[in-house]
């Protein structure tokens, strides 16, 4: 289908990216407001105000995944991909794909939150951690998706695009990978870190398995929360490697 009409696909990915930037809004949503709540109970002396600029840089990666996508949607350039990043976006698509079934699957069938100390939640509060739960999940739908649909380019046929790649796209898209080298830097202390914990303690973990984490869960869910940011870092480092030059790098 794509194959005898390229512009169907150039189209099909603006569309994809717009859907992703709606589901990237709706799922900050709760987050922030979840953020600006806990930073306002810290600290009730007036003082709180300093925690921000903390709680905005960790907030940073998220935030910018709206303007990268809405940058992708707004750009008319046609993207080429070779073929090495398009098998990366597959492999990336694939496993956070996953990832998404597998959550969705939790929710589903934990819908009181059971397992993860729901009874000391009221009915409001469980439904709205359901529904953020569950927007974070099509969020990361919609952008796997959008590597998807990397992965399903056309052959390149003719000359590359003399339509340059606009402003507003290059500086997000490198604003993004930055920002998710970082957290995949942090992930990957967060995985070390727990590794030393778990052969620290050793036995002596269960002994504390009635009131905190067991080391093994504490280790699978930093790994798959370094898999889940690598997958999600590959949609703006395939861009970055597939644009055209910017308009100002050419004159």
């Amino acid at each position: 289908m794509f194959a005898a009409r390229p512009d169907l696909w150039q189209d099909s990915v603006r569309k994809v990216a717009l859907i992703a930037f709606i589901a990237s809004i709706l799922a900050m949503l709760g987050p922030a407001w979840n953020l600006i709540r806990s930073v306002g109970r810290l600290d009730e002396g007036g003082t709180a105000w300093l925690l921000f600029p903390i709680a905005l840089l960790a907030f940073l990666p998220r935030a910018i995944l709206p303007v990268f996508f809405i940058a992708l949607y707004r750009d008319h350039g046609a993207l080429r991909i070779p073929k090495t990043l398009r098998l990366l976006s597959l492999a990336g698509a694939v496993i956070g794909l996953l990832f998404v079934v597998a959550a969705i699957r939790v929710e589903s069938l934990d819908p009181d939150f059971g397992a993860r100390g729901g009874g000391v939640l009221d009915n409001g509060a469980r439904t709205v951690s359901h529904t953020i739960s569950l927007a974070t999940a099509f969020s990361e739908a919609a952008l796997f998706a959008l590597l998807l649909m990397f992965f399903l380019q056309p052959p390149l046929i003719g000359p590359p695009s003399e339509v340059p790649l606009s402003r507003f796209l290059d500086q997000s898209t490198k604003i993004a990978v930055v920002c998710f080298k970082v957290v995949i830097a942090f992930c990957l202390l967060r995985v070390f870190l727990t590794l030393v914990m778990y052969s620290t303690l050793g036995d002596a973990a269960s002994r504390f398995a009635a009131t905190m984490l067991s080391p093994s869960l504490l280790l699978l869910g930093a790994i798959r929360t370094l898999v889940t940011q690598a997958c999600v870092f590959i949609a703006p480092f395939v861009v970055l490697k597939s644009c055209r030059p910017s308009a100002q790098s050419r004159v």
